[in-house]
């Protein structure tokens, strides 16, 4: 039987591996406010679960309401869109590339995306949950 210590030290473990599997396709940004994402496991965005796969992120309206909208990268059919909170880059993310990060979740369920940084951003989009 796991312990507590021991499920949350596989939890930010996996965590960490999937930030890594989470990163953009090369090439894939035509602009800073886009970003093609490839997951190899399924994702949480609030309410939905994204399979694995690619995925277009977009700011909707960079205006007063930061709304991010998430479409799949294969039929272009929309997974999410859902208001956000602007969060500075903290300066270990350096610019360039979209990265996510990801919350806690028990092993049998999906990471969820805390917050989109899009690229060469100085602003990311955390998801409200």
């Amino acid at each position: 039987m796991l312990n507590t210590k021991t499920l949350v030290g596989v939890s930010v473990a996996f965590g960490l591996a999937l930030a890594a599997v989470a990163t953009e396709s090369v090439g894939s940004v035509t602009r800073g406010d886009r970003a093609k994402l490839s997951f190899s496991r399924a994702v949480a965005l609030p309410g939905v679960t994204l399979a694995p796969g690619t995925y277009l992120f977009e700011i909707v309206d960079a205006g007063h309401l930061d709304i991010v909208r998430v479409r799949n990268g294969r039929n272009n059919q929309p997974e999410f869109m859902g208001y956000t909170n602007r969060v500075p880059r903290p300066s270990r993310l350096k610019g360039g590339l979209s990265s996510v990060t990801f919350g806690e979740a028990p092993l049998s369920e999906p990471s969820p995306i805390q917050v989109w940084f899009p690229a060469d951003g100085s602003d990311g989009r955390q998801f409200i949950y």
